[in-house]
């Protein structure tokens, strides 16, 4: 049943991204970059039980909100373009987001001596 739970979810993700999918010739962005590495740092968390189920879940939530955030922002702008500020906006939680990530890890190797 948890691994029901975290497919849905990245397929969710996944779904957000291909329904905001550039052109093939622009760059993936900044913020869908990080977004994917700090996915890739939660999965690999959780693998290596520096971060629990409960707080790999919490993680992924953060991260699939911060992708309707910008599905949101992007439905708003025409040309679908993120302005200045809104690309501000999103790269300071996709920051937070990797500041917790850090904070968990760092609390588990603590724990553990």
């Amino acid at each position: 049943m948890k691994s029901w739970s975290i497919l849905s979810l990245v397929a969710a993700i996944c779904l957000c991204c291909v329904l905001n999918e550039q052109p093939a010739q622009s760059k993936p962005s900044i913020a869908d970059e990080g977004q994917a590495k700090l996915m890739q740092q939660v999965n690999a968390g959780q693998k290596s039980n520096q971060l629990t189920l409960k707080e790999a879940k919490k993680l992924r939530k953060d991260l699939a909100n911060v992708a309707r955030k910008k599905a949101k922002m992007l439905s708003k702008t025409a040309g679908r373009k993120l302005n200045a500020e809104d690309k501000a906006k999103l790269k300071s939680d996709i920051n937070e987001i990797s500041e917790n990530i850090h904070k968990l890890e760092l609390e588990k190797r603590v724990q553990s001596r």
